[in-house]
């Protein structure tokens, strides 16, 4: 499943290429032919998976079957052990949901709200906010509970975090 991700990765790529003007190399693409997409709806709050297969210039995605049904749902980030963390919105929880039963279970942030999802470079912390709103961190292994991070400085209330490779954070207030 993290295979489909490492596909839309290549797709953003791509656009940041167009979007920035900077012209990519041509590169061979080994993506896969076929995986699984998954993504939130807002109203009602679920996580839905839709199967895709890609060969020769056809896309071929079957119609969207949910897996969870949620209390709120908003980013979602794939966890080191594999379930697909959600955003809970103005609930004050990540949901962690294991994509193959549907299982979902709550992980207090320790702040109000979770809706854009990011973790570290290492892979070791799930960062959140309310949109704006409070920063939170939630430890990965093992999962939660989360807790308030302080900031300081000119913005207080953050919308997103993000983490370049070299481990430089940027985010939006």
């Amino acid at each position: 499943m993290r295979t489909v991700w490492a596909a839309l990765g290549l797709a953003v790529v791509g656009i940041l290429g167009l979007v920035t003007g900077q012209p990519r190399p041509a590169q061979p693409v080994h993506a896969p032919t076929s995986g699984d997409l998954f993504f939130t709806t807002y109203q009602p709050a679920t996580v839905q998976r839709a199967s895709y297969s890609y060969l020769h210039g056809d896309l071929r995605i079957t119609a969207p079957q949910v897996v969870a049904r949620l209390g709120g749902a908003d980013g979602a980030v794939f966890s080191p052990d594999g379930r697909l963390l959600v955003g809970g919105t103005d609930s004050g929880v990540v949901e962690a949901v294991d994509v193959s039963t549907g299982a979902v279970q709550r992980i207090s942030i320790g702040a109000p709200a979770a809706f854009m999802l990011a973790t570290d470079s290492a892979g070791h912390t799930l960062y959140t906010s309310g949109l704006p709103g409070q920063l939170a961190e939630v430890p990965l292994a093992p999962l939660g509970p989360g807790r308030a991070v302080p900031i300081t400085g000119d913005d207080l209330q953050i919308t997103g975090v993000a983490f370049a490779p070299n481990g430089t954070v940027l985010y939006t207030d």
